[in-house]
């Protein structure tokens, strides 16, 4: 069963928990939402996180969008039971949205911190 939660779950982390739920979709990390993505994946052992890329990252442009990214990554690592969603529905520029697209179309499972390296060395 897929849920669709975003928002402030912070407060909610402990109940989701407790559920039946196997899919957590439409969750957004900070800046947007206040439940980071890895204490999500630690809180949820046993859920899918369908999470929204953050639009108010877009806003900041690519070399913002790069860097979150490229963070989000990190913390994730192996990277297990996420799936990132990019919207283009607040008409996000194709720049960011370039950005993003070579970040993830990189990001192969299991995700180490050496394969991050070479995906920064790449854009940099």
């Amino acid at each position: 069963m897929a849920v669709h939660m975003d928002g402030r779950l912070n407060i909610l982390k402990d109940l989701i928990a407790q559920t039946s739920i196997d899919i957590v979709e439409a969750v957004h990390p900070p800046p947007m939402g206040d439940l980071a993505i890895n204490n999500a994946l630690s809180t949820w052992k046993n859920k899918v996180i369908w999470m929204g890329y953050p639009g108010s990252v877009y806003t900041l442009g690519p070399q913002a969008v790069k860097e979150h990214s490229l963070q989000l990554l990190r913390s994730i690592i192996p990277g297990d039971r996420l799936c990132i969603e990019m919207s283009t529905e607040n008409l996000v520029s194709n720049e960011n949205l370039l950005m993003l697209t070579s970040i993830l179309e990189n990001a192969k499972l299991p995700l180490t911190q050496r394969q991050i390296n070479q995906i920064k060395q790449r854009l940099a």
